[in-house]
């Protein structure tokens, strides 16, 4: 509902035929076509864009939606990457919820009392260091996931139960929402890709503006040195990268695609 300023402007044609429009001037209605930019709001009587038809702009809007979600999606997991490569962890523990006690298909319920849980336990361990993310089950159901370290009072209890492996299966006594699984980390290379492959589109959408992943403050952090590389000199650094690395991953951001480069220990920069 709205009409023009300037009807006075507007053409009518076959292809636009006339259609009522108020006109604030002099209080009536008139016949005349609105390919206009602007129209008047008779309710607020500000100007404002002309409304589209969705049919007409849906496609656009459904896409630039999907590019979004990829954008945040891409950006959740490139901070959840950097932070578990740049830490070493002991534990890898899945946390999951007894549908008694929390309603385990509500994200939010969920993450409040494993937020409710985490706060409490660093009371108990002062110098535990996590990083937690949510998996959504293919029931609807959500549990979480984490890297830890330092976690002394978690009382870690042994289960009858092993890996494929062959380690030895634990629980956390301290936790009481649910039933927990927890192993020791033997390779931080896997359990850090690990880790990041639980977000996705699903999840981003059922948790869109609220957090994807928790984390200790007290965790390091990698330190950052930015360079501007012509085309050549690029080239060059990718080429010696990709035979020097010891592990290669990409995560796309949207139009962009981040390139993780690790190198062995000890290497020297002079050998790149």
């Amino acid at each position: 509902v709205g009409f023009h300023e300037k009807p006075d402007k507007f053409l009518v044609n076959d292809e636009y035929p006339p259609i009522p429009v108020w006109d604030e001037d002099i209080q009536e209605y008139i016949y005349t076509m609105l390919p206009c930019d602007t129209w008047v709001n008779p309710f607020t009587m500000k100007t404002e864009p002309v409304p589209v038809a969705y049919e007409d702009i849906k496609d656009d809007l459904e896409e630039k939606k999907k590019r979004s979600l990829r954008s945040s999606m891409g950006r959740t997991v490139n901070s959840i990457y950097r932070i578990a490569r740049a830490n070493v962890w002991d534990w890898f523990i899945t946390f999951t919820f007894n549908p008694d006690i929390v309603d385990s298909f509500d994200y939010s319920a969920t993450v409040k009392k494993l937020s409710m849980w985490l706060n409490n336990m660093r009371k108990v361990s002062s110098e535990l260091g996590y990083i937690v993310v949510p998996e959504k089950h293919k029931s609807g159901r959500y549990h979480f996931h984490g890297l830890f370290k330092n976690c002394d009072g978690f009382e870690f209890v042994p289960s009858s139960k092993c890996t494929n492996k062959g380690d030895v299966i634990y629980n956390v006594g301290k936790y009481k929402f649910g039933w927990t699984t927890a192993t020791r980390i033997g390779s931080q290379d896997r359990v850090t890709k690990y880790i990041a492959k639980y977000i996705n589109k699903d999840l981003c959408q059922v948790a869109f503006g609220k957090r994807r992943y928790w984390f200790s403050r007290n965790l390091d952090t990698a330190d950052v040195q930015e360079v501007v590389l012509d085309k050549d000199k690029l080239n060059q650094l990718v080429s010696r990268l990709e035979k020097k690395a010891s592990f290669i991953k990409q995560v796309e951001c949207a139009e962009v695609m981040t390139t993780y480069y690790e190198l062995p220990a000890g290497l020297d920069e002079e050998e790149v």
